[in-house]
């Protein structure tokens, strides 16, 4: 068991990797897809896309100024060529940002090392479906595991 004052790891590569796997469903979307529930009640699958497209300019105004403040929770674009340009700069502006400082985030006031694993702290199970996988990695833990898999690859 970790103590409570344990040093955290590094989130960016856990973050690269997360955003990666995003940015790969996002690619493989069909038409069909956009207008599909998700677990998370209150959006469909084009709603998610468009809230993750946010997260990546979340993170990346975090990293650059140390704060979310601003920044959009939902935006128009959904596409993965998009996400994967708003990805690349997220991933540059963390690579000197720094991981011990306090920073804004839409939820408070955190160290910037958690504010970054908080984007990727919801692990999704192995055998989760895309749809509940891309709500996982959005941090929303899914109010029943009996819509798995509402869309498919």
């Amino acid at each position: 068991m970790v103590g409570m004052n344990a040093p955290i790891a590094d989130p960016r590569p856990a973050n690269a990797a997360a955003t990666a796997w995003v940015q790969s469903l996002l690619e493989n979307l069909t038409e069909a897809q956009l207008g599909a529930p998700t677990p998370c009640g209150d959006l469909d699958v084009r709603a998610m896309a468009r809230h993750l497209h946010a997260t990546l300019l979340q993170a990346r105004a975090i990293a650059e100024t140390g704060s979310a403040a601003g920044q959009p929770v939902s935006v128009e674009e959904f596409d993965a060529s998009t996400f994967a340009t708003r990805r690349s700069a997220a991933l540059a502006a963390w690579e000197s940002a720094p991981l011990d400082r306090a920073v804004t985030v839409p939820w408070g006031t955190a160290p910037a090392v958690s504010a970054l694993g908080m984007y990727v702290n919801e692990a999704p199970r192995a055998e989760a479906g895309p749809t509940e996988r891309l709500a996982n990695w959005n941090g929303r833990i899914p109010s029943s595991r009996a819509a798995e898999d509402v869309v498919s690859h």
